[in-house]
């Protein structure tokens, strides 16, 4: 009887032991993904807050155009030069991004608060205010910051606003836009590096593909046989109408600023995570 006493006192001690052995593991396995979860947590909690003042901006911004719209059209309307109104239309836009001007009772709030939402803040920072080289547009670029009490790091988001203030002017040689400043859009096909702006009205017959890195903003009308976005890193900017019979998107983004009645694309194809935006608002065809 103690011999079998001696045995179960042994393995009771055996048990003790590889339980004391296990339970330090196992504890900092659970504790460590306890502290992953959270941090992950935390980090969709930050990325919401600056996609908020991404949001924040583009309405302000679309606000603020139908405004400096307005005032265009009045000053147009009175004789003035078109030259004189971008300059103080410019001058306005700046005043509101970056001195804290309000222009009619539009004023720009840059810091934001989700007091309700784990204390969580988003400040907007405008790094740059910018005319183009044709006095049509003005563009506002900023970084959205997300940010939380007490929290280790911040998320923060590049991203700009154009403001489309005249109608950028025709090539009078040939009705169409000049290429000059990108030479390659003269043969169709695939562009994986387009990194430009063109200024005016344009055609293209053909397929034009647009991938890897690529960049394209026309400030004018376009029209497109066929076009294809394709890649997380390309992007597409119109402004004024777009003709399209073939639309392909995928895991890329256009953005077209006019009257959404000047969106004329027959067969539109979204895949992936395609994105097409109009006037800053997501576009479901």
């Amino acid at each position: 009887m103690r011999k079998d006493s001696g045995y179960a006192l042994l393995l009771v001690l055996a048990a003790i032991v590889v339980i004391g052995l296990l339970v330090p593991p196992l504890m900092s396995a659970v504790l460590s993904s306890a502290e992953q979860n959270e941090r992950l947590a935390e980090e969709h909690q930050l990325e919401r807050a600056s996609e908020a003042g991404v949001v924040y901006v583009r309405n302000f911004s679309e606000n603020l155009q139908e405004e400096l719209s307005a005032e265009r059209d009045e000053r147009l309307d009175e004789g003035e030069e078109p030259e004189d109104i971008f300059t103080d239309l410019f001058a306005d836009i700046e005043g509101v991004f970056t001195g804290g001007e309000m222009f009619r009772d539009k004023t720009f709030l840059p810091d934001q608060s989700f007091t309700e939402a784990n204390n969580l803040e988003n400040h907007v920072d405008v790094t740059d205010v910018s005319a183009n080289s044709e006095q049509t547009a003005v563009t506002v670029s900023y970084v959205s910051r997300g940010e939380k009490e007490d929290a280790e790091s911040v998320h923060e988001r590049e991203d700009e606003y154009p403001f489309y203030l005249f109608a950028a002017g025709d090539d009078e040689d040939n009705g169409n836009g000049d290429l000059a400043e990108c030479e390659e859009l003269e043969e169709s096909g695939t562009h994986p590096g387009v990194d430009c702006v063109l200024e005016g009205d344009f055609s293209f017959a053909g397929e034009y593909k647009f991938t890897g890195q690529s960049e394209l903003t026309i400030n004018g009308d376009a029209s497109f046989e066929d076009l294809t976005i394709r890649g997380d890193n390309v992007q597409v900017t119109v402004a004024g109408s777009l003709t399209a019979e073939n639309l392909d998107i995928n895991a890329g983004r256009l953005d077209f600023f006019g009257e959404e009645e000047d969106f004329d694309v027959v067969n539109i194809q979204l895949r992936g995570n395609g994105e097409i935006f109009i006037n800053g608002e997501a576009y479901n065809p």
